[in-house]
């Protein structure tokens, strides 16, 4: 009889560390990304890609596969979306010293291990202007193997590169931003 109840206390206490330790697991094991937002360009042609240089974390114990994402917000009480999956695009070309360079964004899946990081280019199309982007705060969702994550990212007007050339050649009238504040032009090239 103790012996019984003793196997059952036992089985109880085995149980109960087994759960802790499959909840500790999965909580250390859990999709984690981090993305930060570098620069991005967008051209002043109609119905082309615009291009956010990103760097995305994953802050997991395992590797994942990106294989899409997603820009959500709304804009004047409309939606606007962009979508970014499929093959690299080409974003420019660009010669030096007699010699011509192809640069392109980075190519579908992403595959990232884990602790580690991958940063470049991300290419996105969307039915509506790039300039709808600027100066917003925007949902990027991330589609992976392992899940899907939402974060806020902010296309600042200084941070595209576009925007960065028209300024230096002084063809850029705009000097606020939404918030009404001298919009900072980053320094970097494309």
């Amino acid at each position: 009889m103790v012996l019984g109840i003793l196997s059952i206390v036992i089985s109880g206490i085995s149980l109960i560390m087994s759960i802790l330790v499959l909840i500790r697991d999965w909580w250390y094991e859990r999709l984690r990304i981090k993305v930060s937002v570098v620069k991005w360009f967008a051209s002043l042609a109609n119905n082309q890609p615009f291009f956010i240089w990103m760097v995305i974390q994953n802050n997991s114990k395992l590797p994942c596969s990106i294989i899409k994402m997603e820009i959500d917000f709304v804009r004047n009480g409309e939606p606007v979306h962009a979508t970014s999956h499929g093959s690299k695009a080409l974003i420019s070309t660009i010669k030096r010293n007699n010699i011509t360079t192809d640069l392109y964004s980075l190519d579908y899946p992403l595959s990232i291990d884990g602790y580690k990081s991958i940063g470049g280019y991300i290419h996105f199309r969307s039915s509506v202007s790039h300039s709808n982007f600027e100066d917003q705060t925007v949902n990027l969702t991330i589609y992976t193997n392992r899940g899907n994550v939402t974060q806020k990212i902010r296309l600042n007007f200084g941070d595209n590169i576009m925007r960065v050339y028209q300024h230096r050649m002084g063809e850029l009238k705009v000097t606020l931003d939404s918030n009404s504040q001298p919009i900072v032009f980053t320094m970097e090239e494309l």
